[in-house]
This record gives structure tokens, sequence and C-alpha cells, in this order.
């Protein structure tokens, strides 16, 4: 027993050395150079964060997110586990944080290259007539320029009809499903109205 009481502090004594080794190698160094100007938060503890402040992870899911407006996608690029990205997603996208960031990107940008829901519309009408034009008629193109102009207005709503006996007979996970897929319409409906839609 005595030889482990002994081992246990020799192991300490050289645990020790090397913090204080390390330590004075670090002051020598001198402070960490941070890149862009944002703060270093790999290494700190969640708990002291500031309020609204985004993770690392969670900022790239903002980055990856403005790419192509999928919020699954986006998960699995930001570094997220590809089991859980579709949940991850989702949840990311309900916290106030998040959403902050992404609308103060998608501001930035839609100020960068000076697009704006009347440009668009505009576009759209101007791609309409000239598709309906004698000369160049492109049905297709006409309707589907149309058609997104006539969402925007809210002409055209999209409903889904659910026959109340039906959900007994629904899983949790189906439950589950559907009232995700509820939450998703209502969250895109209302980034609509707000000004930070964007037409695919």
């Amino acid at each position: 027993m005595a030889e482990n009481a002994k081992k246990k502090a020799n192991r300490s004594k050289a645990m020790k050395a090397a913090w204080k080794r390390r330590k004075q190698r670090e002051a020598a160094a001198g402070p960490k150079k941070q890149q862009d100007d944002q703060p270093d938060t790999k290494n700190e503890p969640v708990l002291l964060r500031k309020k609204g402040d985004l993770t690392p992870k969670q900022r790239a899911f903002v980055q990856e997110y403005l790419i192509d407006l999928n919020a699954t996608q986006a998960a699995k690029r930001a570094g997220y586990s590809e089991k859980t990205a579709d949940q991850i997603g989702k949840e990311n996208l309900r916290k106030p944080p998040i959403i902050a960031a992404i609308k103060a990107a998608q501001d930035k940008r839609t100020e960068k290259v000076e697009v704006s829901a009347e440009w668009v519309l505009g576009s759209l009408v101007s791609v309409a007539n000239r598709c309906m034009g004698e000369e160049h008629y492109n049905a297709a193109a006409a309707s589907r320029a149309l058609e997104l102009v006539g969402k925007h207005i809210g002409m055209f709503v999209e409903r889904k009809q659910i026959d109340v006996r039906d959900l007994s007979k629904l899983s949790d996970a189906e439950l589950q499903a559907i009232l995700d897929d509820e939450i998703d319409a209502a969250t895109a409906l209302a980034r609509h109205h707000a000004g930070v839609s964007t037409i695919q």
C-alpha cells in the first residue's frame, strides 16, 4: 500500500510540473490571435457565453442554411450528426438567436445585392409577359411565374385536409411529424409576411 501511495504522489507531482510548464509556454507565446473579430468560444463552457451568442456550430448552421434554406442539409454541413440532423435543423429554426442571425444575414445579403420583394415581383411579371408573347410563347414558364406571383399576393393557399377520425390510428411519431410540418408551414408563412422569404 505504501508503494501505491508513493506512485500516486509521484504521478501528482509530474502532473503539476507538466501543468506548470504548459502555463509557462502559453505565457511566453502571448495572447492568442482571434480570427475575424469573433469571440473565441470553442473551449469556453456553455454557461459562460453571453445570452444570445451562438456556438460555433450554430454560426456554421446559419451560414449553411443561407445556401439553400434547407435546415436538415445545413445541420449536416455544419457538423451535426447525420442521424439527428433533421431534428436539430428544426430545433435550430425555432431558437430566437438563430432566427435573428438568419434574418440579419438575409437582410445584409438583400441590401448588398439590392434585391427586394418589389424587384422580384416586377421580374416575375416581366417573365410572365415575355413568356406569353406571341413570338416566344412558353406556357410552362409563364404558368410558373404567375403561380409565384399569385402565392406572394396570397391568392393560393396550400391546404391539407386531415380526417380527425384517422388521427387515433396514427402513432406518436406520425402525429409529431404532422405537427412539425404544420409548424414549418406556419413559420414559412410568418417569414413571408415579415418580408424575409426567398422565392425558389
